[in-house]
């Protein structure tokens, strides 16, 4: 694999992209809002799906070609934008709910109005906004509004919810269908929103009532605990009376106007927290939690196709043939249309093809580290031996002690019957010794216990950060596909980062992630 050759494949892939369509069908996100970031809700026009609407933390933007060009529509106006609501009778009247109130055009988005000011901080803050027809309905955070002329005009609806905090309000667009809310102590339904709001769910589903202390606080607190802890609120337009929740606790979902609820399993063992959820094209459930997407196809939640680089995801919209995501690094899309989510997902192989499997990156950069768990193993084989092999003792001793008596029978000479020193006599031992225990225990083991968990921290650091680099060089070759031509200095940037993520791929593995 040629870095050069792979930046010209993927031009080439660029082009293609451009050349076939741009439309919502693409199997993977795309970041269509570029320098635009800090998104907390998204719209699709119900008249042209190419004009989106997109809410951030400064605005709303609007795009007239699914995301090319982009135009602020409250310039002089800073302020959070939390929901987007179009007019189902007028597709020219827009409302939006925001930090400093509800705000209202009827052209688009050139012009806007306050209609709703709140007579305090925290009732100006509104998350969400439902209409039908000339009725709408609002959920602020010190109370729900609703009003009867297209939201023009807004007053509390009657009961404790008028003065409730509220986190979303939806409407069943069927002829006879509910408006439903989400507060902090449940979820409430209505037929008119200026009429009674009954309460629908008094506690979240009881097989999900496992987290909650019993011994910690009354069943009625443990009820508000329960139900503050929904997040996310939506109806299916498809199936009359099918509306679903979500939240700390998972998702749940109800057939029957909110009668009877189901806890469904959540979308995955380590994320039961759903920041957002949404009904999209055929029923299909598509939930967002923490920086992922899942859809719930056949049965079970399975994670949607990568190329999102997102912290957080902080909402979902459904448009008539694409899914969008707005979060903190920006508007996301992708497109559902008439593909299964299994095929969706089998799409993002087609960005690894050509690398070598992370197994075999993983093991080369073990390897090259000397980081294999088989040295400890083999150490720990070799103090067990040890046992066998006897200590080994080698005594040498010389002994000068023998002395000869010379008798020569004269007795005039010299040196006659004198002792003399004997000859000079070597001793040596050798012993052998074996201590038995060791076969059991001996203290090589502790040292070789230090090394252990000395080698798996490395190990683990290595596999940490090949593992990271490795899909880190996947998502930007998906960034890249997200981009146009038109973002020749993006596309120079990334080319960039593949290059130097191949280094220090290389780098940990000696060469082999570039030579594979």
């Amino acid at each position: 694999m040629r870095t050069s050759k792979r930046a010209a494949a993927l031009l080439c892939a660029v082009l293609m992209f451009l050349a076939v369509s741009t439309s919502a069908h693409a199997a993977q996100w795309q970041n269509i809002s570029h320098e635009i970031r800090q998104g907390l809700c998204a719209l699709e026009s119900s008249t042209d799906n190419k004009v989106i609407y997109f809410g951030t933390e400064k605005g709303v933007f609007k795009t007239e070609d699914t995301g090319r060009h982009w135009e602020c529509l409250t310039t002089g106006m800073t302020i959070a934008v939390y929901d987007i609501a179009q007019d189902t009778a007028s597709a020219d009247r827009l409302l939006i709910g925001t930090g400093k109130g509800i705000y209202a055009s009827s052209d688009r988005g050139h012009t806007w109005k306050r209609v709703y000011a709140g007579t305090s901080s925290a009732r100006s803050v509104c998350r969400s906004i439902a209409v039908l027809g000339r009725a709408a309905c609002a959920a602020t955070d010190s109370g729900v509004l609703y009003s009867e002329d297209a939201g023009a005009h807004w007053k509390s609806v009657p009961g404790p919810l008028g003065r409730s905090a509220a986190i979303a309000v939806v409407v069943d667009p069927s002829g006879n269908g509910y408006w439903y809310c989400a507060a902090v102590d449940g979820v409430y339904r209505a037929k008119d929103p200026s009429g009674q709001w009954d309460k629908a769910l008094g506690i979240w589903p009881s097989d999900t009532q496992e987290d909650a202390d019993p011994d910690s606080a009354t069943a009625d607190d443990n009820d508000r605990v329960l139900e503050s802890s929904i997040l996310s609120l939506c109806v299916d337009p498809a199936r009359a009376g099918t509306v679903c929740l979500a939240g700390i606790r998972g998702v749940a979902i109800s057939s029957d106007n909110a009668a009877t609820w189901e806890s469904l399993p959540g979308p995955a063992a380590s994320a039961r927290r759903v920041r957002s959820i949404v009904f999209g094209a055929g029923g299909v459930l598509y939930a967002a939690s923490g920086a992922d997407v899942f859809v719930r196809d056949s049965g079970e939640w399975k994670r949607f196709p990568q190329g999102m680089t997102s912290r957080e995801i902080r909402s979902l919209a459904a448009g008539a043939s694409t899914i969008y995501a707005a979060s903190d690094d920006g508007l996301f899309m992708t497109g559902y249309g008439t593909e299964s989510a299994s095929g969706i997902l089998e799409k993002k192989n087609e960005y690894s093809g050509d690398l070598p499997p992370i197994s075999a990156v993983q093991a080369a950069a073990i390897s090259y580290a000397d980081a294999d768990i088989n040295k400890i193993r083999q150490w720990r084989r070799q103090a067990r031996r040890k046992a066998l092999l006897p200590s080994v003792d080698l005594g040498v001793n010389k002994d000068t002690s023998d002395l000869w008596h010379w008798e020569g029978g004269s007795t005039t000479k010299d040196y006659d019957d004198i002792l003399r020193k004997g000859k000079e006599v070597y001793e040596w031992d050798v012993n052998l010794k074996w201590d038995l225990g060791d076969l059991i225990w001996n203290d090589a083991q502790t040292s070789i216990d230090t090394r252990s968990r000395l080698l798996v921290q490395l190990r683990s650091d290595i596999l940490d950060e090949v593992t990271k680099l490795y899909f880190e060089y996947i998502r930007v070759r998906l960034e890249m596909d997200s981009l146009t031509l038109m973002d020749k200095k993006k596309l120079a940037q990334k080319e960039i980062r593949l290059q130097e993520i191949s280094a220090q791929l290389d780098g940990l593995t000696d060469g082999f992630f570039t030579r594979r």
